[in-house]
């Protein structure tokens, strides 16, 4: 899928889908399989289901993206319901993480380990906003200058 949207030319509408298409997949799989790693253990830990919550949130951005793509023939409304899942899944997935060290001998307070995931989260966001989502904020004349 996503060489036929290399082959066919950077910035087409068939490159637009395929590598919209492709991403949502790679979504989709991490969260299939994270879900069902979770699953078939035993013991499960919350640290498990915040990385899954992230998943989930990531994916359905993605799908917003994809669905939004292929509807309005790759113009992307801004702000959107996708972006929802693009900015926060980072949040429960750094809880998640720190959780999942946690039961590594690795001891944290709850207080640092809230405000590591604090600062993860909005590093993510402010690189979020200053590389992709500012300037699409910013841009008056909507995707005018991209065609």
């Amino acid at each position: 899928m996503l060489a036929v949207g290399l082959a066919s030319g950077a910035g087409t509408t068939t490159a637009q889908l395929a590598g919209d298409l492709a991403i949502l997949l790679a979504a989709l799989t991490a969260l299939t399989t994270h879900t069902r790693a979770v699953l078939k253990k035993r013991v499960n830990t919350l640290g498990q289901w915040f990385v899954v919550a992230g998943l989930a949130l990531w994916s359905a951005g993605q799908a917003v993206w994809t669905v939004n793509g292929i509807t309005l023939n790759h113009e992307y409304p801004f702000p959107s319901l996708a972006d929802i899942g693009f900015v926060w899944y980072a949040l429960p997935v750094s809880v998640g993480l720190v959780l999942l060290l946690r039961g590594q001998g690795l001891r944290l307070p709850l207080r640092r380990t809230i405000l590591d995931a604090g600062v993860v989260a909005s590093s993510t966001f402010f690189i979020a906003w200053s590389s992709v989502l500012g300037p699409l904020a910013a841009d008056k004349d909507g995707q005018d200058d991209y065609h």
